[in-house]
């Protein structure tokens, strides 16, 4: 199997999401707003 490359999570609440996306899968975060032209991060 493949490794995954591209996940599109839509959220109300950026914070909470990172918050909780970071506690279950120890992810970080990049914010890729200015090159996606919307609020957007990269984890």
């Amino acid at each position: 199997m493949g490794r995954l490359v591209h996940l599109g999570i839509h959220v109300e609440d950026m914070e909470r999401a990172k918050k909780f996306y970071g506690e279950v899968f120890g992810w970080s975060f990049q914010d890729w707003s200015d090159f996606a032209g919307m609020p957007y991060l990269g984890a």
